[in-house]
């Protein structure tokens, strides 16, 4: 293993795939503990609730997403490439860790709003028309408006957008985890 006194390593040679998957793994599998957490606490919907505490589950899930990328970074950057890493070598491991990520939930959520969370669209109906209510609007209105655009909220729609929320999040969270992260060789390679 090289080290920082100046063995230097070629990043051409060592992959981001590996920690990436790793990380990924764990990410997803604490994103489907969260959502399953969030449903049977109650906290997936509005339903009169205190809007604050439907923070707890963001920041839970940003919290997580923190922590498993900069570990993934710091991990491939300090053990596979001899303490340097650049910025797009964070965002390619941030990516990993989003793709792998994204791929679990994808199948763990079509099978979560399938089986588990059932009524989901039904009770975040519920509650948005209960907030609009609150706020004077018509909540025949909204309802309707709602029931056109149920088909957002299908098992199979909810799984693909939880992927693609996954995948960009880990290139957005990649990059900015990355601007700290990163150890950059003044030895060009």
């Amino acid at each position: 293993m090289a080290t920082l006194d100046g063995n230097y390593i070629d990043p051409m040679n060592v992959s981001a795939r590996q920690t990436g998957i790793r990380w990924g793994l764990i990410w997803g599998l604490i994103s489907s503990l969260l959502m399953i957490l969030t449903h049977f606490a109650g906290l997936d919907t509005i339903n009169g609730k205190n809007t604050f505490l439907l923070l707890i589950p963001t920041l839970a899930t940003i919290g997580g997403i923190i922590f498993c990328i900069s570990s993934a970074q710091k991990q491939h950057r300090d053990e596979e490439l001899g303490g340097y890493m650049t910025l797009s070598r964070g965002v390619l491991v941030g990516l990993w860790v989003g793709l792998i990520s994204g791929a679990i939930v994808l199948v763990f959520a079509f099978f979560f709003y399938s089986f588990i969370a059932k009524d989901f669209f039904e009770n975040m109906t519920d509650g948005m028309v209960q907030q609009m209510e609150q706020l004077g609007q018509d909540g025949d209105k909204v309802r309707t408006q709602l029931e056109e655009s149920k088909w957002r909220y299908s098992p199979g729609m909810l799984a693909i957008q939880s992927f693609f929320v996954k995948t960009i999040g880990g290139l957005f969270w990649g990059l900015i985890v990355g601007l700290f992260t990163k150890r950059e060789s003044s030895k060009p390679f």
